[in-house]
Order: structure tokens, then sequence, then C-alpha cells
């Protein structure tokens, strides 16, 4: 039985301990191990001649190390001395550029107690060597201790997709560093990328190249431009993006304009817009981007830069248009039915009929309208009828057969128009005015009163004949003052009143119709 050492405890030995201690039990001489064996102590042990009866046998914990006790409380200590470490090895190293130095990563050696030789075993590589502790770099033998750190370098090949290999060697144990080179490089031709060719507001930032190293991007009216880099002798790629501009749309009060957005355009490219007016609005006006408007479509002129487009609207024109009125006989000025679109004008009456204007709106154009006077009795043309002053209103305006035929000695070609006037007031009056379609300044007016035809004081110049009526007065046929104002008469031209001289130019006329007649006549007779 092996007692236990207070200090280091018991366990079991390694082989090689165990067998030195059998031998040392059987009374045999201790082998020395590699002259770096050694025992501590005095007395025969020291030398390994000798034996002792062990009271006491114990490992250390490095199991390296044993203690021997003997009866008299000698102990003695014996060292197994190692040079060999733990196994070891360095990172593998790849993508190395061609001919240039690789060192790699370190190492701490360990499981040695002695110092240990270092040498570099093998090396494929060039310039091969090791490093202990950041020191001095050697290619040579050299020792190590435990705990030292070695780092090792080699020149990689200097050829591409190569490896080399440097193997160290501490203490019989070998370490390798792997060393391999990149491949050989393809070239590369520069390509663009996904902003290529497409029309951009701004600089294109991103998608520049598809491959290839992109410079920078530089710009013009009409487009950006840059460059894609290729490499290793691979050719350079020209990009471009077409250049953009806003053109902005707007529109005033009682319309609309579409697109109604701002729009981006590119360089030279022109854009449309729809112009919409409200019911009853027209498009007053639309500028903007040098365009032009063809119905209510305005297209712009090529986009060279930002622009705006602006819309107006205003009322649509009115045209004016006649209503029932226009066309229809009537002896008086029509009142109703004017106008069926626009405002009506005041109604004149001249030469038997009723002239007036339908107005248009918003620069909208004029209609002019008309209406024939009633017919005359028989058929001697038209005549119109105007009353003023008085307060009084036309009951009844007809035109009939003169009585009687007329007076004697006259012709009444219009024969005579019967007038009721109401409303006059006790005496009142009004001032009439008949319109003719033949002129009458060569005529007198003449009443029929009591039975008989009186000529009244008139005033007739070309186609009108203006005279005044009095309630009760001499020309109110029922000759009394009731506010009612009865008048039947007409113009008349005397019989006996002498034919009017013609102008110069109708006498000259007449004289050359007179002179063919005679050099006809002249000739027939010389025939004869």
């Amino acid at each position: 039985m092996i007692p236990t050492d207070p200090t280091h405890g018991t366990g079991r030995l390694p082989v090689k301990l165990r067998q030195h201690l059998i031998l040392f039990a059987g009374f045999a001489t201790l082998p020395v191990h590699a002259a770096t064996d050694t025992w501590e102590g005095s007395g025969p042990f020291a030398t390994g001649a000798g034996n002792r009866v062990i009271h006491a046998l114990a490992a250390g914990p490095d199991g390296l190390t044993i203690f021997a006790g003997t009866g008299s409380g000698t102990v003695f200590r014996y060292v197994h001395s190692n040079s060999v470490p733990t196994p070891f090895g360095f990172s593998a190293q790849a993508g190395v550029v061609p001919g240039t130095e690789a060192v790699s990563d370190e190492i701490a050696v360990q499981g040695i107690n002695v110092p240990a030789p270092i040498s570099i075993a093998s090396c494929t590589g060039t310039a091969c060597a090791y490093s202990i502790n950041d020191g001095a770099w050697s290619g040579g033998p050299g020792m190590v201790a435990v705990d030292d750190r070695v780092r090792v370098r080699q020149t990689a090949s200097a050829s591409h997709a190569t490896q080399t290999v440097l193997t160290l060697e501490i203490g019989g144990v070998s370490g390798a560093f792997s060393v391999t080179t990149a491949p050989a490089p393809v070239f590369e031709h520069g390509a663009c990328g996904g902003a290529h060719a497409i029309p951009s507001l701004t600089a294109p930032l991103s998608g520049l190249c598809a491959v290839g190293t992109a410079g920078a991007v530089t710009s013009t009216a009409s487009a950006y431009s840059w460059t894609c880099a290729g490499s290793l002798g691979g050719d350079n790629a020209a990009c471009a993006a077409p250049r953009q501009y806003e053109v902005t749309p707007s529109a005033g009060a009682n319309g609309a304009i579409a697109p109604a957005a701002t729009q981006a355009v590119t360089h030279g490219q022109t854009i449309g817009f729809t112009v919409t007016p409200d019911s009853g609005f027209g498009i007053a006006s639309i500028t903007g981007c040098g365009g032009t408007l063809t119905g209510n479509l305005y297209t712009t002129s090529a986009i060279t830069g930002a622009c705006a487009v602006h819309a107006t609207f205003t009322a649509a024109p009115v045209a004016g248009q006649c209503g029932t009125a226009h066309g229809q006989a009537s002896l008086l000025a029509p009142t109703t039915g004017l106008c069926a679109i626009g405002t009506p004008g005041a109604v004149t009456s001249a030469a038997g009929r009723h002239d007036w204007l339908c107005q248009g709106a918003n620069n909208g154009g004029d209609q002019t309208c008309a209406a024939p006077g009633a017919s005359a009795h028989g058929g001697g043309g038209t005549i119109t009828l105007q009353l003023t002053g008085g307060g009084c209103v036309i009951d009844s305006a007809t035109p009939v057969a003169p009585p009687l035929g007329g007076p004697t000695g006259v012709t009444m070609p219009l024969d005579a128009l019967g007038l009721t006037l109401t409303g006059c007031g006790t005496g009142g009056s009004a001032q009439v005015t008949v319109t003719y379609s033949t002129p009458v300044d060569r005529m007198r007016y003449w009443k029929y009163l009591n039975g008989a035809w009186t000529a009244i004081p008139a005033t007739l110049s070309g186609d009108s004949a203006v005279f005044t009526l009095i309630d009760g007065g001499a020309l109110d046929a029922d000759g009394q003052t009731n506010g009612v104002i009865v008048d039947p008469g007409g113009p008349g031209l005397d019989d006996a009143m002498p034919i009017p001289a013609l102008a110069p130019w109708a006498l000259a006329l007449l004289a050359g119709l007179l002179g063919l007649l005679g050099l006809g006549a002249s000739a027939r007779r010389g025939r004869g």
C-alpha cells in the first residue's frame, strides 16, 4: 500500500514512473532517463545507487514528479523531464495575392517542462521563417520553452491558385501553415444598371452599374450621363438617363384641367391637357409651355425646362335668337315673343313694319328681327301704329275700308284705320304715329266724322303720319268727353294733285328711253 503524501496526495502513477518504482521497490538500481530526469535529496538515492525501504510514495499533480519517503523520514523527489509539446497547427490562408508575404496566426507552446528544439522541417514557399515571442525571424534551428509564442511566415507562390505549405517542428511534433494564392482574375466589361435609359427628374443615385464602377453623374439639358468602368482591361460602358422636367397645370374658377397633377415630362416630348369648362362657360384663355389649343385639347410644345399651364374660363357666348313674334304680322309693335334667346332691344315701327334686335350675351352675336305691319284692307300695303302720351291705351285698331269709299276726289291707297283709345282720362289726349309701307308725305290725313270726311291737322312725312287726338275734341268721333277716343281715318291723295316733278336723274333716264323708242320706229319705217 502506498501511503498518502500529505502534500501531494496519491493517485495512479504514469506507466514510466510505475516502472521506475517497481525497480526501486525490488532494490534494483534506478535507471537514469535522458540525462534530464533527476532525483533531488540526500543519500544514495540522489545518485540512483543503493536501495531503501519506501514507507510513503505519492505522485505530483503534473504527472511527472513522484515523492518517495524512507523510514527515517527522508523524502526524495523524482522529476521526469518532457520536451514533446502538445500537437499544434496554424490556420490556413486562401485568396492570398501571388508573391506576397503571408504571416500565420500565433500558437503557444504547451506540454513541455524543459526547452524543446524548433526548426522548419519543410517549406514549398519562399522566405520561410519563424518568430518566437515577436522576436527576430529565423529560418534555422532554435529552442523554445513552455508558453513561448510562435508564428511562422512564408512568401506565397507567384502563380495564381497555387498552394504552398510550411511545416514547423517542435520537439518532434509537426504543424503546418498552408497558403493558397487567389485564382487568376478574369477581365470584366462595364455594364449599365437599371437606371440606364429610364427618364428621371433628378440625377440617379442608384442602379447606375450592373458591372463595374460608376463614374460621376453629369447633366445636360436633355440627359444625365455616367460611365461604368470595366476592370483588368475590360471596356467601359457609357450610360445615360433622359432628363425630365415638371409641367404644372392649374385652372381658374368655372372649369377644370386634366390631368390636374404636376406631370414629369421627358426633355423634347410634349404633353396634352384636356380643358373642360363648367356648364354655361367657355374657355377664356390657356397659356404656358408654348402650347396650342385645338378644341378642348391643349398641347404643349417640346418641353425643354420646367413650366406651367394655366386655364381661365368665362361665361359662354350666347347668340341672340328671334322669338315667336318674328315674322308675324301685327298692327301694333309686339311686346311679347320678341326673343327666344337674348335681350330684346327697343321695337321701332317704320315703313309698315316693326324692327328689333335680340342681343346676344358674353360677346355672342345679335340677331335682327322684324314683324310686318297689319295688311291694309284690300291688300294695299301694311300699316303699323304707335301711341305716346296721355295715358291712353289702344283698345282696338283695325284696317278697314274707307266709309263711303273715302272723301270725294281723294284716293286712299292704304285704306282707313279704325282706332279706339281708352283710359285717356276725361279730356285726355294721345299722339298717334301711323307708318305705312309706302310714302305718304304728299298726302293729307282724312278722318271720318259725323258721316263726312274731314282733313285733320297731321304731319305726314316719308312713310308716317303723326297727329294728336283729344278726348271729346273735334277729332273724337264719339264727340263725348268720356275717356274714349274713336278715330277712323287714313291718308288720302287728292285726285287733282299734279304729278310730282321727276328728279334730274329720272328725267335723263326718261329721255334715254324716248330716244330708244324713236330709233326703233325709224328702223321699222326703213324696212317698210
